[in-house]
């Protein structure tokens, strides 16, 4: 019967720390890009003359004029892209070639909707619990 060969620990631990730093050298990295404000507008479905517009600054809850009703921009992207696989969000780079803000909006203590707003599509969202219309207007950097 032949011995076992074993290879020694240190040529594991060398062959599998190259394949860790070659996987992190070819990963792309998210590319955050910053930004100031996003200025939505809310209109309501069935106040036709109701319109507002909100100034969003990151974690930063705004309240809708003479409601409970707040809105949180959670998160900013200047070149969105979304991993089809992974599902994945991340920026594919710093300009503002397709942003999306990833908007929330909540009643009271509770968030009722949350989703990716984007302005280039000019992506209106109806929420219809509170009937409110939201648009991405304007996108300004620092």
């Amino acid at each position: 019967m032949k011995p076992r060969r074993f290879l020694p620990a240190a040529t594991i631990l060398g062959i599998t720390g190259c394949a860790i730093l070659l996987g992190f050298a070819f990963k792309d990295p998210a590319v955050k890009t910053p930004v100031k404000k996003v200025t939505v507008m809310v209109r309501h479905l069935e106040y036709q003359n109701f319109s507002a517009t909100y100034d969003l600054e990151l974690r930063k809850k705004v309240y809708i004029h003479d409601t409970h009703y707040w809105l949180i921009l959670k998160d900013f992207t200047g070149d969105f892209f979304m991993d089809p696989k992974t599902r994945e969000i991340t920026s594919r780079s710093s300009s503002l070639r397709n942003p999306g803000a990833k908007i929330t909006l909540g009643h009271m203590d509770k968030p009722v909707y949350t989703q990716w707003f984007f302005k280039e599509e000019e992506s209106r969202h109806e929420i219809k619990a509170p009937g409110f219309i939201i648009t991405v207007v304007r996108v300004e950097q620092p």
